[in-house]
């Protein structure tokens, strides 16, 4: 089984914000879902497309966006791939442009990284990234989109039965970084 990490094609594809003002109005602060549980106190927000790249530049509108190492699901990839997702993690509700979009928390969390071979960049006492990385995927669950504390949660890793089902779709935006420590 082959472990990618999650990356999105930000020169083509726009991504996803919101707001912190928005985020103060509905939820009394700003809040990036890391793989905690947060549905109790989400509220629907509005959310706009941007390009990260080049705010000058025109991109394409995705199906599957990014927004702060989350996941957020246009209509037609919600329809196709959230009963894969749902027993994994929260589909948190957006409004955009007058489509409901959702950001997708991965909360499943697997600590199966094979010490042996990762290694993390560690300054102060804080994860400031990851230089190696391998999951023992002998012990790997069945979540098909997971989070690791490794890297303090920072990336999304998923499993070749969901890179199969993003690309029977056609969702391009989506990167599957075999190197686990790639930046983008």
């Amino acid at each position: 089984m082959t472990i990618y990490k999650l990356r999105y094609r930000f020169k083509s594809y726009l991504s996803i914000n919101i707001t912190n003002e928005e985020m103060w109005a509905k939820l009394g602060k700003p809040l990036y879902p890391r793989g905690e549980s947060v549905s109790s106190i989400w509220q629907p927000m509005s959310a706009s497309f941007i390009n990260t790249f080049d705010e000058t530049a025109n991109g394409k509108q995705p199906d599957i966006a990014d927004w702060e190492t989350n996941m957020v699901f246009g209509p037609k990839a919600y329809d196709a791939l959230a009963s894969m997702l749902l027993p994994f993690g929260e589909f948190l509700p957006l409004s955009i442009e007058g489509e409901v979009w959702y950001v997708f928390n991965a909360t499943t969390i697997y600590n199966t990284v094979d010490d042996s071979a990762s290694q993390q960049h560690i300054m102060d006492g804080v994860i400031m990234g990851v230089d190696e990385l391998l999951f023992d995927e002998s012990k790997l669950g069945p979540a098909p989109v997971f989070r690791t504390d490794f890297d303090d949660r920072m990336s999304v890793y998923c499993n070749q039965a969901f890179k199969d089902a993003v690309q029977a779709q056609g969702f391009e935006a989506v990167l599957f970084r075999e190197d686990l420590t790639a930046p983008m």
